[in-house]
């Protein structure tokens, strides 16, 4: 089964989220995206998706490439032209949150932040870059977005902007994000120093699981 193994050696199995949610140990969450906590850190993103279960924000990213042999932009164009922007609440009456796989968000037209944020960073890991998705704030709202590590450069990479150039910016240009998270297909960070930064890099980027598919 799908799993996350901390540093400490200790299993989680999506089984057991599910288990923690079926007790009623947190109330209301069934339709919500949130932290999961072990000995008070941060060590995953567990969100539902559309088969109403809670999955590991890792689990998210599934491998799908839709075109291969094509330039690190035209991922975020093509998203950016093809899915149109809309909250979950919106598009789903009654369910606050609902992330898509990669896949999923691939053809289905609307989705909000991190539904765009999933599919282009799973299309440019697929296409050999060292892409992740990033959880955080922006303007004061939670938000997602991607960046890409691209030599000693940093890029970040919006696809809910709907004008994009070809020209990929550096993240160095854009204080107003504010990252909390990252995770690619296998490893989720956290971001354990101030979150006005535009270092994706340093070493307050703490790993804190590594994914299994099982």
């Amino acid at each position: 089964s799908r799993r996350i193994a901390l540093g400490n050696g200790q299993v989680i199995h999506e089984g057991q989220v599910a288990e923690a949610l079926e007790d009623g140990n947190r109330k209301g969450t069934r339709w919500s995206a949130f932290a999961w906590l072990f000995d008070h850190e941060v060590v995953t993103t567990v969100a539902p998706g559309f088969d109403q279960r809670h999955h590991f924000a890792n689990a998210f990213l599934v491998g799908y490439v839709p075109y291969r042999d094509v330039e690190a932009w035209v991922p975020l164009v093509a998203l950016a032209r093809a899915k149109a922007y809309a909250f979950d609440h919106d598009q789903f009456p009654g369910r606050m949150e609902i992330w898509q796989t990669s896949r999923e968000a691939f053809f289905y037209p609307t989705g909000d932040c991190e539904d765009h944020a999933i599919a282009v960073a799973d299309w440019l890991i697929g296409l050999g870059h060292d892409a992740r998705v990033v959880i955080g704030r922006m303007k004061g709202e939670g938000h997602a977005w991607v960046v890409l590590h691209d030599g000693g450069r940093t890029y970040l990479l919006e696809a809910t902007n709907k004008r994009p150039g070809q020209a990929l910016p550096l993240a160095s240009r854009h204080p107003e994000y504010q990252p909390e998270a990252m995770f690619n297909r296998d490893t989720y960070w956290v971001n354990a120093g101030p979150t006005l930064t535009t270092d994706y890099r340093g070493a307050h980027w703490q790993p804190r699981s590594a994914f299994s598919r099982g």
